[in-house]
């Protein structure tokens, strides 16, 4: 037999014990077990806007949703240490965008985050706001500063529907923190996430309801001029309540 040909019979014989036997590193292109390919966020349904703060305010997702400001963007290190990946607002900076039907939430919906909080005075540091005090919704971090540290606030329908987590963000500790909200508009339930992992559902005590509003989505700051001061990435937006699965992808997502 030539050389050849008896490596054609080896190679098959290879192939066929592989097919048979699942033999882990028989295919090149294997990851082997446990290496599954990473979710992909944009695969998410309900996704409306997604802003990866990779040295610009353009909206990831593919909706369109770019943001815009009058102010010269800061960037910053991400929670990975890679250079130029999250935007850092401080006491003045904050970006719109546009008032889309997208972003007019009338029903369920989340908004997730990582965030590097500064210390700050106000009462309530806002980092995305469609108009809270108009049936609208704003999130933000909301408390006291002693210690330094906040609880993670929604306010929904109006200002007086105000839903808290009970584990608190730190804040000026120079610590990303990734934060996922979910609104239920069935029960009137916000359930709150940290780092991947649930951490509270808080119930409004009276029905809620959201209107469409006029606004612009506004980032790092409400309408109302609450500022919000730190780093902010990989911020989203979803139209729907997103389960406990995808607030990990969106956690484990680089």
């Amino acid at each position: 037999m030539s050389g050849r040909a008896w490596m054609i019979v080896v190679l098959a014989s290879v192939a066929l014990t592989c097919a048979a036997f699942g033999v882990i590193g028989c295919s090149s292109s294997s990851s082997g077990p446990g290496d599954e390919d990473p979710a992909d966020v944009f695969d998410i349904p309900g996704l409306v806007a997604f802003y990866e703060f990779d040295g610009d305010l353009s909206d990831a997702s593919g909706g369109g949703h770019n943001g815009r400001s009058e102010f010269r963007m800061h960037y910053i290190a991400d929670h990975n240490g890679t250079a130029e990946s999250a935007v850092y607002l401080d006491d003045s900076d904050s970006f719109d965008v546009p008032d889309h039907d997208d972003l007019d939430f009338t029903g369920a919906f989340s908004v997730s985050a990582w965030i590097l909080a500064d210390l700050e005075d106000m009462a309530y540091c806002c980092f995305a706001d469609k108009g809270y005090a108009d049936e609208g919704w704003s999130i933000g971090t909301c408390g006291t500063l002693v210690p330094a540290l906040k609880p993670l606030c929604l306010y929904v329908g109006t200002h007086t529907h105000s839903m808290y987590v009970t584990d608190v963000v730190p804040v000026g500790q120079d610590t990303w923190v990734h934060l996922v909200c979910c609104f239920n508009d069935t029960t009137d339930t916000a359930t709150f996430y940290v780092d991947g992992a649930y951490a509270h559902t808080f119930t409004a005590t009276a029905p809620v309801t959201l209107s469409a509003t006029a606004y612009d989505l506004k980032i790092g700051k409400s309408h109302w001029n609450d500022q919000y001061c730190g780093g902010i990435d990989q911020l989203g937006f979803f139209d729907r309540e997103l389960t406990a699965d995808e607030v990990q992808d969106l956690y484990e997502y680089d």
